[in-house]
């Protein structure tokens, strides 16, 4: 009995683990926002590849998996959608020249099969940047309308992830 025990708490303790995956061009601020979930520092380099961060969220132990978004590296996106129990793909609302790019991005991770059925949480980050699209700019410049319609619309990214954290375990 106490074997069935134990492993009924490591159970329960996985499903309290959940593994995200950070995605989106390069500099549009995916290191950022994974440093802001952890409470850290907002001096951040560009990510070279990949980095891990871990990071607890209500009951939730998050392990962040934020993966350059070069040109170069892109390539590499679909080796870490299977592990991913939801996505976050972040969108510089500052950077009007590259949304047909960041649109190409995301539909290329949105028709892959293992992302099918996990939440995706758009981030939109440097809104606060003078000129910066605003929500409706973003959904019309990727075509997000094609997608679904967002059921609700959060300002910040704490709400953005409890509602990321909400979709998995629901």
């Amino acid at each position: 009995l106490g074997e069935i025990t134990l492993d009924v708490i490591e159970c329960l303790k996985a499903l309290r683990s959940l593994s995200l995956l950070m995605l989106g061009l390069d500099n549009a601020g995916k290191t950022t926002a994974v440093k802001c979930v952890q409470g850290d520092t907002l001096d951040v380099a560009p990510t070279v590849g990949f980095s891990e961060a871990n990071a607890k969220f209500g009951d939730y132990d998050l392990r962040i998996m934020d993966v350059g978004g070069g040109r170069s590296i892109r390539g590499v996106w679909k080796h870490y959608l299977a592990e991913a129990h939801g996505i976050i793909f972040v969108v510089d609302a500052s950077d009007k020249d590259r949304t047909e790019e960041g649109k190409e991005a995301l539909a290329n991770v949105l028709e892959h099969q293992f992302v099918a059925g996990k939440p995706i949480l758009l981030l939109a980050n440097k809104q606060d940047v003078s000129g910066a699209m605003n929500e409706a700019d973003i959904c019309d410049a990727l075509d997000l309308q094609t997608v679904s319609k967002p059921k609700k619309i959060d300002p910040s990214l704490q709400q953005g992830l409890g509602w990321l954290v909400r979709n998995i375990s629901s």
